[in-house]
């Protein structure tokens, strides 16, 4: 066996994973399943989705790899990583008979046709490519809804959308403070730091409006439960615009980060079953 395939290529897509995850799990455990909850179909679609989520990532760096970087090791690895996911995949297909999963394809191959461009053109970090990348990683939640309750609509669907807004409105506001993070800038009063993340504070204001107009439409009334975590993630807007706070450790900010999103994840689960 090569040397290069004794260490598994693991690409640095830190913000990903709760995008791809968390979706998922929402989506197994807040629907109500028909006619009995699935873990092991639950678990299939997990191992699928993370390692394709891998082969893609690796394949998009073997493309383009940085200097000093083993091809060969790279592209070894996305089509492991690739072989993985297709097992259990196929698994939920032919054996679980979830044929329905097949659909899912289509949006993903775009979705990751898109994220292949913007990547070599250098537009992946603009506002609508960057939801066009985690709107591909959010279709883990209707996926998952569909293999415990047979359906996407409107569980599935309702699931997508709240994701979607969720990790846009916080993917955003969490890399406006890493740039200025790395840049070292620290605003010194309440008006330069509002201006400084006055285009997040934009897109929060909007992902509140979404939120709203999806729940109204929904009709269902623990559908405004999904509003506690926006309107925490207002709070702490506010808070930390208020106190004039700087992040200054990555790590620190991720972990707020992720425990948000448990939160999120968390409610999305109560709203459902309520």
């Amino acid at each position: 066996m090569p040397l290069y395939l004794n260490k598994p290529v693991i690409p640095k897509e830190h913000g990903a994973w709760p995008v791809l995850i968390v979706p998922m799990v929402a989506g197994s455990l807040a629907v109500r399943p028909d006619p009995a909850f699935l873990p092991g179909a639950m678990a299939a679609l997990m191992i699928s989705a993370l390692c394709g989520f891998l082969a893609v990532s690796t394949l998009r760096i073997a493309l383009n790899p940085p200097p000093g970087a083993n091809r060969q090791r790279l592209t070894s690895w996305s089509v492991i990583y690739s072989l993985a996911s297709a097992i259990p995949f196929a698994y939920l297909v032919l054996v679980a008979d979830k044929i329905g999963l097949l659909w899912f394809i289509i949006p993903a191959a775009v979705l990751t046709a898109i994220y292949f461009w913007s990547s070599a053109v250098g537009t992946k970090r603009t506002l609508p490519f960057e939801i066009i990348g985690l709107g591909g990683l959010a279709l883990s939640g209707p996926a998952a809804a569909y293999i415990q309750q047979g359906m996407v609509w409107p569980d599935g669907a309702i699931i997508y959308l709240f994701c979607l807004i969720w990790f846009t409105d916080r993917t955003f506001t969490a890399r406006r403070a890493l740039e200025l993070m790395r840049k070292n800038i620290a605003p010194a009063t309440v008006m330069e730091r509002i201006g400084l993340y006055s285009s997040q504070y934009v897109i929060h204001g909007v992902s509140l409006l979404l939120g709203v107009v999806i729940i109204f439409l929904w009709g269902k009334p623990s559908g405004w439960l999904m509003m506690a975590p926006l309107l925490l993630a207002t709070a702490k807007n506010g808070w930390d615009a208020a106190i004039i706070a700087t992040p200054t450790d990555p790590m620190k900010l991720g972990f707020s980060e992720m425990r948000m999103g448990i939160g999120f994840c968390l409610l999305l689960i109560v709203m459902f079953r309520a």
